[in-house]
C-alpha cells in the first residue's frame, strides 16, 4: 500500500481509488450484513452457539457416532478438509441443508465471513 502512495502513474491512482472507494466499503458492508444476520439468527436457534467474529451463528453440535445412530447423516467425509469422520469427532450439522462438517472446519469457514454452506452454497442463516 505504501508503494502505491509513492507511485504517480494512472494505474496506481486507479488502484488507490478502487481500494478506498469500492473495496473497503464493500468489506465493511459485508461485516455489517453479517452482524445483522447474527442478530436475526440468534433469536431462532436453540442449540450450541459458536462465535465467529464478526458474526455469531448457532450450530448443531454432536459426536459423529450419535448423529449416525439418530439417522441424521449419510455423509462419511468432511467436504472442507476432505478427511473421513470417526465416531468421536465433534461434528456440526447445518440446519438448512443438513450437511455435516467437522466443528473446527465449519468454524474456520465462518471466521472467513462465508455465509453459505461450503458444499451446496445455501444460506446458513434462517429468515425470521
Amino acid at each position: 500500500m505504501i508503494g502505491l502512495a509513492l507511485c504517480r502513474g494512472s494505474m496506481c491512482i486507479a488502484t488507490i481509488v478502487f481500494l478506498t472507494c469500492v473495496w473497503i466499503p464493500l468489506l465493511q458492508l459485508k461485516a455489517a450484513i453479517a452482524r445483522m444476520f447474527s442478530i436475526l439468527s440468534s433469536r431462532t436457534c436453540q442449540t450450541v452457539a459458536t462465535a465467529s467474529p464478526p458474526c455469531e451463528v448457532e450450530l448443531l453440535v454432536c459426536r459423529f457416532k450419535e448423529l449416525q445412530r439418530a439417522g441424521g447423516s449419510e455423509e462419511e467425509i468432511c467436504s472442507v478438509c476432505l478427511s473421513e469422520f470417526t465416531g468421536e469427532d465433534l461434528v456440526s450439522q447445518l440446519h438448512r441443508c443438513s450437511h455435516v462438517f467437522h466443528l473446527e472446519c465449519i468454524e474456520n469457514w465462518l471466521q472467513r465471513n462465508h455465509f453459505t454452506c461450503p458444499l451446496c452454497r445455501s444460506l446458513l442463516f434462517q429468515a425470521v
